[in-house]
């Protein structure tokens, strides 16, 4: 009868990579791998987002403290035609205040740019808080909230640049960072599959 030697040292050494796997520090870093991932899926969406204005420029009306809050260039009435009417897409925001000769009432009106829009998106690191790790997506252009979730305007007011009165008290909001949200949601699911598998593919050699 003959003698059979089983030798166990592949299952020890996949013994020993499984718990390799599962240590604080391998498990944190495929943790951060994953919120970092899902953070540039939505900056990459917010900052693709096609602008549904002409030029990507857009000139709206806001109140004094919100005037006073907007880290834009302060100009004259030249200045912000001037702005206007070049490649605004590509420039900073520009604002001005717009004073009426008759009633002297007083305009706080804001130039954006699609282009700065763009270059003022950005990400934190990696937080870690309990078992919950997040990554603070933000856009530093002090008018993002009204780009993208609207704004009020005067009725009747004239507008040189596009040689009409305006007629709607609300103007819609772009939606940028509801947009790159659901694209996040929707990629979720197969991206996080890919980096978890690619973790244990990883430990297992």
């Amino acid at each position: 009868m003959a003698n059979v030697d089983v030798s166990f040292a592949g299952f020890e050494a996949l013994r020993r990579q499984i718990e390799g796997l599962n240590s604080p520090q391998e498990k944190q870093a495929c943790m951060e791998e994953c919120a970092e991932s899902l953070a540039q899926v939505y900056l990459r969406k917010a900052i693709r987002h096609k602008f549904k204005t002409s030029g990507g420029a857009k000139e709206f009306e806001v109140t004094e403290k919100a005037y006073e809050r907007i880290q834009a260039m302060e100009v004259g009435a030249k200045g912000f035609q001037k702005a206007k009417s070049r490649n605004h897409a590509n420039a900073h925001a520009v604002k001005r205040i717009k004073k009426s000769r008759k009633s002297g009432k007083k305009q706080y009106l804001v130039l954006t740019a699609s282009e700065h829009m763009r270059r003022s998106w950005g990400a934190e690191s990696v937080k870690k808080q309990g078992s919950t790790y997040s990554v603070k997506v933000f856009n530093s252009a002090s008018y993002a909230s009204y780009v993208n979730d609207g704004h009020r305007q005067r009725p009747g007011r004239f507008v040189p640049a596009i040689g009409k009165r305006l007629v709607r008290s609300w103007v819609p909001g772009q939606h940028i960072a509801e947009e790159a949200e659901r694209t996040v949601r929707k990629v979720s699911k197969r991206l996080l599959s890919q980096i978890i598998l690619s973790y244990i593919l990883r430990g297992l050699r």
